[in-house]
């Protein structure tokens, strides 16, 4: 070794061999987004109808899909990890940073990957839930706990008004779950840097609505009114197309859409383009059941 290089201290080649492995790692991670964009237009096409075949089924295509996402990233996270720990050279804050928002970035997209899993096993024309008690507040307790280190990353003031007293919801407990999560995920992404997020959870003040009333608003830029009507009214979402103010994809948004459909709930949205915006889901104490076949 060369006797005037100390240790710890990364060779011109180093450096480049290392940017060489960010390069692909980003090209990956590129590669990973548009297939995962693909495949919820597909998974939308099925929901509505729009694509019919009699040799594979909905879930064999889900199965396929999940099984050629799952094993890139796993190599993406697992590579992050490598460099983290700064077992191939010392990083630079700079790096560091990066390569936390690619592990990041990768830790969202297997999320998403697990609720394409969830619905691979779902009959699209025919869906069966399993349906139970479900305590809504420890639900949301979970799910901010997943999602804390997207929060803390944007250095966002979250406030949590959850009633534990409330009483159990009889649904199917992965439905309540997907939805509580796009709720909370658009508004991690919709609020600004050093934003604010109100989560809120109370019986319906309403004493003919037995439903409890989960609140969800993010500061930040507003969604317009004919924003709101096209996220709302759209049976397939414009591809490409970001509607401003809201944090999720129109794609993401329709399976929230489905989603609480499927649990006989109802969605509204209260948006001012200069404070924020306000999702207000109504979870009935008695949902309409579905009988197991």
């Amino acid at each position: 070794m060369n006797p005037t290089e100390t240790a710890g201290q990364k060779t011109p080649n180093d450096i480049s061999h290392l940017e060489s492995e960010l390069r692909m790692t980003l090209e990956e991670n590129a590669r990973l987004q548009n297939a995962l964009a693909d495949a919820n237009m597909r998974i939308l096409a099925m929901q509505n109808g729009l694509q019919h075949s009699t040799s594979i089924t909905g879930a064999e295509v889900y199965r396929s899909l999940i099984s050629e996402m799952e094993q890139p990233l796993t190599t993406i996270n697992s590579f992050c990890d490598i460099l983290l720990l700064e077992s191939v050279g010392i990083l630079g804050s700079m790096q560091r940073k990066f390569i936390e928002r690619i592990q990041h970035a990768a830790q969202s997209m297997h999320i998403m990957i697990d609720d394409l899993a969830r619905y691979a096993g779902r009959d699209t024309a025919s869906v069966a839930h399993n349906t139970e008690l479900v305590n809504v507040a420890e639900v949301c307790h979970g799910i901010m706990n997943s999602l804390a280190a997207q929060f803390q990353q944007k250095q966002i003031t979250l406030a949590l008004e959850l009633d534990d007293t409330l009483p159990q919801v009889s649904a199917d407990r992965q439905d309540v779950e997907e939805a509580v999560r796009y709720l909370l995920r658009n508004a991690a992404l919709a609020a600004p840097e050093s934003g604010f997020v109100h989560l809120s959870l109370k019986m319906d003040p309403n004493p003919g609505n037995k439903s409890i009333l989960l609140t969800v608003f993010n500061s930040g830029k507003g969604i317009k009114e004919i924003d709101i009507t096209r996220i709302f009214s759209s049976i397939v979402p414009d591809s490409g197309n970001k509607i401003p103010g809201l944090g999720i994809d129109q794609k993401e948004f329709s399976i929230l859409r489905m989603l609480v459909e499927e649990m006989d709930d109802s969605l509204n949205v209260i948006s001012d383009p200069t404070e924020g915006t306000t999702f207000i889901l109504k979870i009935p104490l008695r949902p309409k059941l579905v009988i197991q076949p």
